[in-house]
């Protein structure tokens, strides 16, 4: 029996920037609007008892909704762990303070840039110096509630977590080198870097996976057929040997390990079915994964696909462990641990990739053989 662990709350749909790289521009037969409370409480009381943590996210700006600090309460009574992603152009010191006195165990900020100029240009509406002073405050708080944990064992087990998510593209490529430091310099404990959800041909001349994923290169469904290469630890960053090492690293005839830990990727894994996660969308419907949640377009070497959201039921109508164990979601994690679909994104593009609903395979709604997350190259924290 499959076991529910992470439960991912979308409060709200809406948000406050229009940022570049969001697919939220593609979506189409979407109404955005916010979660009702009693939707929410519905959620919750009905999820199974297996949920060990909740996390508020989805696709929409969750410090938007006007009862957010509410959801995380009743949540924080629920289970331990309690994250929040944000993109903290509304996490006032105000806002922070309520968040942690209701029981938030980790906050997850969205930055995409550590220069101003460059924040501000893909961030739309949104303000560098405003996001910095905000999470500095988060931290000066934090910090404060962490010293002051009565002992050890409380510290490390409830200790107040910051993290940080990162869309990488071509256009913000060598911001990356900055990522360690603004990390050290911000206390912060986990990144998340993710490439770019391709949802138009344009956001898909942003991409830096494209030879990846169509060569699978690294993906681990063909490393049993490939010679191994071990590698020992170098310096690795000094130019000669990089130089010279990079043709191993690159050349997809064979696998590569260093000092046995292997160097591939998951290819063909839903890490959504796999970790027992799934979403409640802000209206209330239950779907399995990120890509499901809404409706919008995605494009694959420039052929844009609709991708239809797809739903197992809605918790304003069914309980929500009920939707879990109903046949037909218990039916598509089993079709998606076999992923025997149609490899959509390494073949030639036919007129049944234009959308997830049917594919040359005869598998029907949703069909899963274009994802991005299912080949390691879109992440989700």
């Amino acid at each position: 029996m499959d076991t529910l662990r992470r439960l991912y709350i979308e409060p709200t749909s809406r948000c406050n920037l229009n940022c570049l790289m969001c697919f939220r521009r593609t979506w189409f037969d979407e109404t955005p609007g916010h979660m009702m409370l009693d939707n929410f409480r519905r959620a919750l009381d009905s999820a199974p008892d297996t949920v060990e943590t909740i996390f508020f996210g989805g696709m929409g700006e969750p410090l938007f909704h006007p009862q957010i600090v509410e959801m995380v309460r009743l949540a924080s009574q629920r289970v331990k762990d309690v994250q929040l992603l944000t993109n903290a152009t509304l996490l006032t010191e105000k806002m922070s303070a309520a968040l942690l006195d209701s029981g938030l165990t980790m906050l997850w900020i969205s930055i995409d840039s550590f220069d101003p100029e460059s924040y501000e240009e893909i961030r739309v509406n949104g303000r560098f110096d405003l996001v910095m002073k905000n999470m500095a405050a988060f931290n000066r708080l934090r910090g404060k509630l962490n010293a002051a944990a009565e002992t050890v064992e409380r510290r490390l087990s409830r200790s107040i977590r910051l993290g940080a998510t990162f869309v990488v593209m071509r256009s913000n490529l060598k911001q990356l080198q900055r990522l360690p430091e603004f990390a050290a310099e911000n206390h912060i404990d986990e990144v998340n870097v993710s490439n770019i959800y391709p949802s138009d041909p344009e956001a898909e001349k942003e991409a830096l996976y494209i030879d990846a994923i169509h060569g699978r290169r690294g993906a681990d469904t063909l490393k049993d057929f490939r010679p191994k290469i071990t590698l020992p630890y170098m310096d690795w960053e000094k130019p000669d040997i990089w130089d010279n090492l990079k043709p191993v690293f690159l050349d997809m005839r064979h696998t590569v390990s260093i000092a046995e830990m292997p160097l591939v990727r998951r290819s063909e894994y839903c890490r959504f079915i796999e970790d027992g996660i799934a979403f409640v969308r802000s209206d209330g419907d239950v779907s399995p994964c990120m890509a499901l949640l809404h409706n919008g377009t995605s494009s694959l070497c420039g052929q844009l696909r609709a991708i239809k959201h797809h739903s197992f039921g809605n918790v304003s109508a069914e309980p929500l462990s009920e939707i879990w164990e109903s046949e037909p979601y218990r039916r598509f994690r089993d079709r998606v641990r076999r992923f025997d679909f149609a490899p959509c994104i390494h073949c030639g593009h036919c007129d049944m990739g234009l959308d997830n609903q049917e594919d040359c395979l005869g598998n029907e709604a949703p069909t899963c053989g274009g994802c991005l997350w299912s080949e390691g190259v879109i992440r989700c924290p």
